[in-house]
């Protein structure tokens, strides 16, 4: 195929897919709106008793997860200390893996 014919052919397929998702009228995009809301809202409620599950049965868990997210969402990774953090968990990590690996018992590779 040369390139004449990749393009025609790139853009027949872009032509169909505009016709087929189609411009549609501004009920049906409320309608896609109004579900993506109620979507999220089940969304919502069904994290939030989640996490109120977990905070009940092991409130210090939840309590270092959500410090540990606000430090990564404040981007504490960027810094010295998140720098240093992450490497210290990362080796922590790599020992604790390695052990299992290689005591009797372990997992064979």
């Amino acid at each position: 195929m040369d390139r004449t014919e990749e393009s025609f052919t790139a853009e027949a397929g872009s032509r169909h897919r505009a016709s087929a998702l189609g411009p549609g009228s501004s009920a049906d995009v409320r309608q896609a709106i109004q579900d993506v809301a109620s979507s999220l809202e089940q969304l919502f409620r069904i994290g939030s008793a989640y996490v109120g599950r977990r905070a009940e049965e092991n409130p210090y868990a939840v309590l270092g997860i959500a410090a540990g997210l606000g430090f990564v969402l404040g981007g504490g990774l960027a810094s010295r200390l998140g720098g240093k953090l992450a490497t210290f968990g990362s080796r922590m990590l790599l020992s604790q893996i390695v052990d299992t690996w290689l005591e009797p018992g372990g997992s064979e590779p």
